[in-house]
């Protein structure tokens, strides 16, 4: 009898410690507009990188979470495969059926996605696939939520009474950080564990900044500048680096445009896969620039020969 106890606690241990880690994330049931056979939805939550969600050959896609019970998130990371989204918007729903839009993108490019908005409660997650990036479908090989414990500590050195840092990072263009000081103001993001980047994107608001800088640290004592600048023209700023673990992100506002201090309405994060790279770095310039000073496929336009 003590042989069969101790074989039957052996098996006990063996089952416990071989449960794959997301197996714990229980009560989720993905659905979706099409994609059926080696290409389920639920494909792109099962935490297996080789297999994923790919949707029919055609526009106006979605791809949707229920959860059984309500989940606080505070954003997600899209893994997307060849097939990406380039317009795309994200909807979540409270228990009482309520829906809203707590992110959307027409400049979607691809790779790894790393959204952040503020934390909501919810109990459904719907990917609005929009616009394809390819000729194919939509095709993600995994959607990784991120739990309220995972937003960012976002602080400023100073701020107008109406404003807060966090709205910087809110998911939300139409909302901003606003310094009180018109220059040296500072806003800060740390991030919970370090994180694999290669760029940000910053949009800025009416009152952008005209001179800054953009550094990065692991440790919040150590600090590299990744990117200067002396004549800013605001709207948007797309900013790649050589891809580097980050722990915090630090952007030196150092002279105003109009005036009345910074604004920033958002502040988005590229991931490692999208650092700098000769290529990128055209096509940031060609963005800034008026049609027919570059090829028009840097812009990501069809060019007829």
């Amino acid at each position: 009898m003590r042989i069969k106890y101790i074989f039957t606690f052996l098996i006990l241990i063996l089952v416990i410690f071989t449960i794959p880690s997301y197996a714990i994330e229980v009560g989720r049931v993905a659905k979706s507009s099409s994609g059926e056979g080696d290409y389920k939805p639920e494909y792109a939550l099962d935490g297996n990188m080789k297999t994923r969600w790919s949707s029919e050959f055609a526009d106006n896609q979605w791809w949707e979470v229920d959860f059984e019970r309500p989940q606080v998130i505070c954003g997600a990371t899209l893994k997307w495969e060849t097939a990406f989204g380039e317009k795309y918007s994200i909807e979540v729903c409270d228990s009482a059926g309520n829906w809203k839009t707590v992110y959307e993108t027409d400049e979607g490019d691809g790779n790894t996605d790393i959204i952040y908005f503020s934390p909501v409660e919810i109990v459904k997650f719907k990917l609005n696939c929009i616009e394809r990036g390819t000729g194919w479908g939509f095709s993600i090989w995994e959607v990784i939520f991120h739990n309220e414990s995972d937003m960012p500590v976002i602080t400023a050195s100073d701020l107008k009474t109406s404003s807060s840092a966090p709205l910087a990072m809110d998911g939300n263009k139409k909302t901003y950080w606003h310094s009180d000081k018109t220059d040296k103001s500072q806003i800060n993001i740390k991030f919970n564990k370090e994180l694999p980047l290669g760029g940000i994107i910053l949009f800025w608001g009416e009152d952008y900044a005209r001179e800054y800088s953009v550094e990065i640290s692991r440790d919040g004592e150590n600090w590299r500048e990744v990117f200067k600048t002396k004549n800013s023209n605001g709207g948007e700023d797309q900013i790649y680096f050589k891809a580097a673990d980050v722990r915090e992100i630090r952007i030196n506002c150092a002279r105003d445009s109009s005036g009345r201090g910074f604004s920033l309405a958002e502040i988005e994060l590229k991931s490692a896969e999208e650092q700098v790279t000769p290529l990128k770095s055209y096509q940031v310039l060609a963005k800034d620039c008026p049609e027919g000073y570059y090829p028009m496929w840097l812009r990501r336009l069809q060019e007829f020969w």
